[in-house]
């Protein structure tokens, strides 16, 4: 008698567990549908504004010295505009850096929308030690150099262009 009692208790025990285990997995997926139609709502209304997204360039440029004409050349070797945005750095103070080579972003109609200085891409602070153990900072210029540059672009951007002592250096076409 025992043993039936405890049989008929089990098999309710285990058809209680499956009952739980099935409402709960109902619950689940509706729980689950539910999340899914509100962000969809959510996402549509958000990308049907008229509003654009935030886009970050990324450019590789060379920057050579030419001795013989005396003159610097620079070259563009890629670009990339993707989605996104920059966070803001306390490291982007334009104080110590010398006004004599800077990018412009520039409107359609070529009129500058922002101008930022930077440090020349040829100068360069080497530190070392001397045969004293004393250490000495010097400041070299390079004849060529590459640099990786990575820009926070305005919607309105259609160039974007490099400048050295008010001299064009490259003109580069943000649209193509």
């Amino acid at each position: 008698m025992k043993n039936e009692n405890f049989k008929k208790y089990k098999n309710s025990m285990r058809n209680f567990k499956i009952y739980i285990k099935n409402y709960l997995a109902i619950l689940v997926l509706i729980l689950l549908f539910q999340a899914c139609k509100i962000s969809k709502s959510n996402t549509s209304n958000h990308f049907s504004s008229e509003e654009k997204l935030p886009m970050i360039a990324f450019f590789a440029c060379s920057l050579k010295y030419d001795s013989i004409k005396q003159e610097y050349k620079m070259s563009l070797i890629s670009k990339n505009i993707v989605t996104g945005k920059i966070k803001e750095s306390i490291f982007d103070s334009e104080e110590n850096v010398k006004k004599d080579f800077r990018y412009n972003l520039l409107n359609a109609k070529s009129q500058v929308i922002l101008q930022k200085y930077m440090q020349f891409p040829l100068d360069k602070t080497i530190e070392y030690v001397d045969e004293f153990g004393g250490l000495h900072k010097k400041d070299i210029r390079l004849d060529s150099t590459e640099m990786i540059l990575r820009i926070s672009l305005p919607s309105d951007a259609n160039y974007l262009s490099f400048d050295m002592q008010e001299k064009q250096l490259l003109l580069i076409n943000l649209k193509k």
